[in-house]
């Protein structure tokens, strides 16, 4: 019974962080396209494989820059040190707004690979 309990406590706790995850994500994510979304011009007219690919690349690194965070922001929940955590990374991450938690699978942000005016797909 106690380890039920116990397991409860963790899921329950885990629930906290989930916006502060979904923030940092979209953060780092966001950046990521901001920066692409800048490039883009400078390039010549993407395929569509091309652009599933720019895509996929920035999932990667949105990936990779978020892992140690998250995981420690995970391995510490329901600690003081874990809150402190969760404090520091919506302060240096300027998560002042926690993102709805509805759709927080859904964690893209709008796509970069939009034409910008006077830029058409190639096919």
């Amino acid at each position: 019974m106690r380890t039920e309990v116990a397991a409860f406590e963790m899921w329950r706790r885990s629930g906290s962080i989930k916006p502060t995850i979904v923030g940092l994500r979209q953060r780092i994510r966001g950046t990521l396209a901001a920066e692409l979304e800048r490039t883009l011009p400078r390039l010549p007219p993407l395929s569509e494989s091309e652009q599933r690919s720019l895509e996929k690349m920035l999932d990667s690194m949105t990936n990779k820059l978020a892992h140690r965070a998250i995981s420690e922001l995970k391995a510490k929940t329901g600690t003081p040190e874990g809150q402190a955590l969760v404090e520091t990374a919506r302060l240096l991450f300027d998560l002042d707004e926690p993102p709805s938690v509805e759709g927080a699978s859904d964690l893209a942000v709008a796509s970069p690979m939009t034409p910008a005016p006077g830029r058409e797909k190639a096919s």
